[in-house]
């Protein structure tokens, strides 16, 4: 590949608010009050004031007050707000990620000239870009949308993730806790009222054509009106005030629309004057103090904090980037694809296997394939409640131990060997060659997308030595597909930038042939929104959960979409015009834990060339040193060092400069580094006593990751008006003369004495069926569908047993067992009667496949002489939880499904005779199992404290039958009915159990072994999802109560005695 890389005529250069210079006399300071003193002189600055004031008004408050006193400024206790301001002003100075007025950016040309950097003089250097938080606009939206005035003027449309399964639509709606916005997947019954309404929405409809439409129909003006205000209600429908992300930024479409359709609204006085205060040309302090004010007319909670987004352009007087120097970089980055590991995202991978696997080549509508219930689902669907299951809805837990499986490859051996290199001569820089990256290359050259874009810190002494050549850019994110990810959301800001993302967008869209390129329009949350309201980029759209900014033709809604696999490919097709669609997401937004459309269609973006230039030392990350990584003028990875939490009391001593020498040559430390937490960097100058400070208190939180500061002191390539220097980030975005579009693809439409019988095919006296379904449908299934089914067979004589257990192989399916008469009539009545029953579901796709197979029996876990016994225990198991599904539904019934399986647990252990000392070792050791399979720690311990404590006394009530009204009375008696059947099998067991011998365990001891499955697989029937974390909630419930009880038992003892 000959530099196959090529650099665009355009590039967003990034700046911190101060100078790195400016930290000089700072980083000079022997003592606290020294640097007390150097800050109190910073901190006149309004600028940076402001820039406190938008992070954080309530430090904002305590900056006023310190500034009031300057004769004490350096107060013992006010060294905890010294500190505090010291690493804002490290942020302010050393960082260069945009945020509020911290950091800004300026876009540039490259050009055949020279590099020239200047900067504005400071009066005229920073122009704001102003808005309301996407949080308190998305609120005054549904504010306007419910004024009864407004509304019937307003156009309401179809919601964009609704569609049709069955008897019902399905669509997601969002509820709101505590600012943030949670999607669930909902239905409605489907009707031909329902029907009539979506068809007129389709398009768009406002609310008194929606009215006339109904009562056209015959329906009753008051009828009509409270219907369709139930269907917005519940967000069938949505406005066109719904939020937008892309085009015109929303704040000004709303006050738009509601000053033409409502002059008369009540707060538009306050809209008008929100939008006036924010594109004042002297926007400050007092400015934002007044939007609140204004605000709060509107929202009486509102609060200064997240009131106002601002990004910051940093005006030059010349910015521009010589043309030569990023063909340099061009040509380093096309050698160093080499190091590309080209993968899918793991779960489109497996998406493409499982729709093969059941699908084939067949066309299936995208939200059918996506359906948890009827379809296959995507990924584990964490940004989304699929399943409501509110006794573990709010637990984050660290997730299941994994064991990392480690293959040699190339790209591994060259991590070693240049690790070895580096020990061995003891360098501080490890180089990368041209014979280090052939070697990485064993087969076809790697796909390159049609644009990309790096980003990264140039590190030279001038100008003039970067034209030349003499400079380093310190690499720290390069990829694709698309160069405009990073930049997007600062185009509202730039209209410049705006301009070439567009012509960027065009570009793109040529170089994908007949294929069509389609940008993601999703809100997942309201003050997500903030960073990805966008410009226009495409031509086309495809909204989810959000508003297109595109006219309708243009748009994609995801029932549009048809997606199959083909050659390995998932392909996505509009059903409308026939054409391949190509999901794009231009932001950097982390999408990982989004609903599963949104999860699929952004990791589809990623399908045709997955692209990026890293150094990854992988299984090297923890050593206590790694040097840096460079190829040729390239920093891959810069030096860092690992210090582990016990390092913090040797840092915490450190007082005198000689101790701090000594510190940094036992580590090898170089005076200036950075101090990592998570995604955010801190300059640590250690010539600064609060660095020290700084060090100690992220040690003694656990092990600190530092990295070289690429930077050298007293030098640096962009200069201010005073000669002060600044440090720099560059997003320079690339184009590639390799990238070619992909070819179309044809798309259409316990021991005994004799072991009993350990498998059982269709015709013996067992019959196996799997029900493949989703798993909210599980629950309809067994109790409308096939319980109706075994009565009757039941009835006739053909079955005498049955049991059922949920699965997923790796899908969602229930299991069957039934047991029944040797004689052919008795299996075939089964397997007819069970085919009529479900061949509806299995025609309308709920239920996937119906699959027949052989039984095998577990003897080596239940026992050869218990294999019976558990059966039966299986099957008044089964009765009992399919006549309890019966009797619950909706968000009350989640919640008695946890309760009820509270008390099931503990009446199986009543009815196999334990104890309370028994009951409470047996969850004790349960528990302690499932919270090591969490990874449990002090986080989760807390969690589930406190959710103990929020329900302790219902808790303490529910398992005490006597407290039960009569609205729990039948469900009650199921499960008393269970227990009692249980208590008789337990009984016969132990009448007909052989006498003990050495080598065979005594019925008591046989039934505690047995006891942690049946448990187990009481709850796995109980619960529709997460059976497992749902047990170590139950577990610990468990153990808390009998806890609690033994405590109360012992002291009445005590009270007796």
């Amino acid at each position: 590949m000959n530099n196959a890389i090529k650099p665009l005529d355009f590039y967003l250069l990034r700046l911190p608010l101060l100078p790195l210079s400016g930290l000089g006399k700072l980083h000079t300071c022997l003592n606290y009050e020294d640097v007390a003193s150097v800050l109190y002189i910073v901190y006149q600055d309004l600028n940076v004031q402001e820039a406190i004031y938008l992070v954080s008004p309530e430090l904002y408050q305590e900056l006023l007050k310190w500034l009031a006193r300057p004769s004490d400024c350096a107060r013992s206790e006010d060294k905890k707000l010294v500190l505090t301001l010291y690493k804002y002003l490290l942020r302010m100075s050393s960082r260069c990620t945009p945020y509020g007025l911290f950091a800004g950016f300026s876009s540039g040309a490259i050009t055949p000239a020279p590099t020239q950097w200047r900067l504005a003089p400071v009066d005229q250097r920073f122009h704001k870009h102003v808005r309301l938080d996407m949080n308190y606009t998305t609120e005054l939206s549904k504010q306007v949308t419910a004024d009864s005035a407004l509304r019937t003027k307003l156009t309401f449309f179809v919601n964009n993730s609704l569609y049709k399964a069955t008897d019902a639509y399905r669509y997601y709606e969002y509820r709101i806790r505590n600012k943030r916005r949670y999607y669930y997947l909902v239905a409605i019954n489907a009707s031909a009222r329902v029907e009539q309404v979506l068809g007129a929405a389709a398009t768009g409809a406002s609310y008194p054509q929606l009215i006339a439409l109904l009562q056209c129909s015959g329906i009753a003006a008051v009828d009509a009106h409270r219907f369709i205000a139930q269907l917005i209600d519940s967000q069938v429908l949505l406005s066109e005030l719904e939020p937008m992300l892309t085009g015109e930024e929303f704040y000004e479409h709303l006050v738009e629309k509601v000053a033409t359709i409502g002059p008369q609204y009540p707060g538009l006085e306050q809209l008008i004057a929100i939008k006036n205060l924010l594109a004042s040309k002297w926007v400050g302090t007092q400015t934002y103090q007044a939007v609140e004010s204004t605000v709060r007319q509107l929202f009486p909670a509102a609060t200064s904090k997240d009131l106002i987004q601002t990004d910051l352009r940093i005006n030059m007087t010349a910015n521009t980037l010589c043309q030569a120097t990023a063909e340099m970089l061009s040509e380093d980055l096309t050698a160093l694809a080499a190091l590309v590991k080209e993968a899918l995202p793991i779960d489109l991978q497996s998406f493409i296997k499982k729709f093969y696997a059941r699908y084939e080549e067949q066309e299936i509508p995208l939200l059918e394939a996506l359906d948890s219930e009827t379809g296959l689902g995507y990924g584990l669907a964490s940004g989304a409640k699929v399943h409501h299951t509110p006794l573990i809805d709010d637990l984050r837990v660290p997730g299941k131990a994994t064991v990392r499986k480690v293959s040699w490859t190339a790209y591994r051996q060259l991590i070693f060997r240049k690790f070895q290199e580096s020990q061995q001569l003891a360098t501080a820089v490890v180089s990368i060659t041209d014979a280090d990256l052939a070697r990485l290359v064993s087969g076809p050259p790697t796909k390159l997308p049609a644009t990309l874009f790096a980003l990264g810190s140039l590190v030279a002494v001038s100008p003039t030595a970067l034209d030349r050549g003499d400079f380093k850019f310190h690499l720290l994110s390069c990829g694709g597909p698309g160069a405009m990810t990073l930049m997007a959301r600062f185009a509202h800001a730039d209209p410049a930038l705006a301009a070439n993302l567009a012509i960027c967008g065009q570009r793109e869209q040529e170089a994908s042939g007949e294929a069509l390129l389609a940008e993601i329009v999703h809100l997942p949350d309201a003050r997500v929104g903030n960073v990805l309201q966008r410009t226009k980029l495409r031509e086309y759209e495809i909204p989810f959960l959000g508003n297109a900014s595109v006219p309708a033709e243009q748009q994609f809604p995801v029932a549009d979409l048809l997606v199959s696999v083909r050659q390995g490919r998932v392909v996505l097709r509009s059903r409308r015009l026939g054409k391949e669609v190509i999901p794009r997401l231009t932001t950097a937004h982390n999408y990982s834990k989004g609903l599963p459309v949104y999860k699929f269609l952004c990791d589809l973006h990623y399908q045709a060339t997955p692209f990026s230039i890293n150094w990854d030392w992988d299984t090297l990350q923890e050593q206590p040193y790694l040097p840096r990584v460079e190829y040729k003028h390239v920093i891959l990875s810069r030096a860092r060092w690992h210090l582990p939490a016990s390092n913090w009391a040797e840092a915490a001593a450190i007082r005198t400069p000689a101790q701090l020498l000594a510190f940094r040559q036992a580590h090898r430390l170089p005076e200036r580094v950075l101090l990592a937490d998570h995604d955010n960097e801190l300059l640590l100058d250690f010539g600064c006593p609060l660095a020290v400070d700084l060090l100690a208190q992220q040690l003694s939180k656990g092990a600190v990751t530092l990295f070289e500061f690429v930077h050298p002191a007293g030098v640096g390539l962009i200069s201010g008006d005073q000669q002060e220097q600044y440090v720099n980030e560059v997003i320079l975005p690339f184009t590639t003369t390799t990238a070619r579009p992909a070819s179309p693809v044809a798309t259409t439409a316990a021991p005994a004495a004799v072991l009993p019988q350990r498998s059982f095919t269709l015709g013996s006296e067992w019959t196996y069926l799997k029900i493949y379904c989703g798993a909210k449908w599980a629950d309809k299934i067994l109790t409308e569908y096939v319980w109706p089914c075994l009565q009757r067979l039941k009835a006739a004589g053909h079955l005498k047993q049955w049991f059922f257990v949920r699965y997923a192989d790796p899908d969602n399916h229930l299991r069957l067992r039934l047991r029944h008469g040797t004689a052919p009539y008795h299996w075939a009545a089964i397997v007819d009667t069970l085919h009529h029953a479900l061949d509806e579901v299995q025609q309308s796709r709920v239920v996937s496949a119906l699959q027949y197979d052989t039984y095998h029996r577990e003897l080596e876990r239940y026992g050869a002489a218990t294999m019976e016994f558990s059966e039966t225990i299986f099957y008044h198991d089964s009765q009992a939880v399919v006549r309890f599904l019966d009797l619950i539904g909706g968000d009350e019934g989640e919640r008695y499904r946890w309760l009820f399986a509270l008390r099931g647990v503990d009446q199986l252990l009543t009815a196999f005779g334990l104890t309370l000392p028994d009951k409470l070792a047996l969850a004790q050791r349960t528990y302690q199992d499932f919270f090591q399979e969490f990874n449990g720690g002090a986080p989760l311990t807390r969690q589930l404290n406190d959710k103990y404590r929020e329900v302790s006394r219902t808790l303490t009530s529910f398992l005490d039958p006597a407290h039960d009204t009569p609205y729990l009375q039948e469900a009650a008696a199921v499960f008393a009915t269970r227990q009692a059947a249980m208590r008789a099998a337990c009984q016969a067991l132990r009448t007909n159990w052989p006498d003990p011998s050495p080598t065979a365990p005594n019925v008591d001891e046989q039934l505690s072994l047995l006891l942690p499955s049946y448990l187990h697989m009481f709850l796995n029937r109980i619960f529709r999802a997460n059976q497992r974390l749902h047990e170590l909630v139950i577990y610990h419930y468990l153990v808390k109560h009998y806890t609690s009880v033994t405590a109360r038992t012992k002291q009445l003892q005590l009270v007796k005695n």
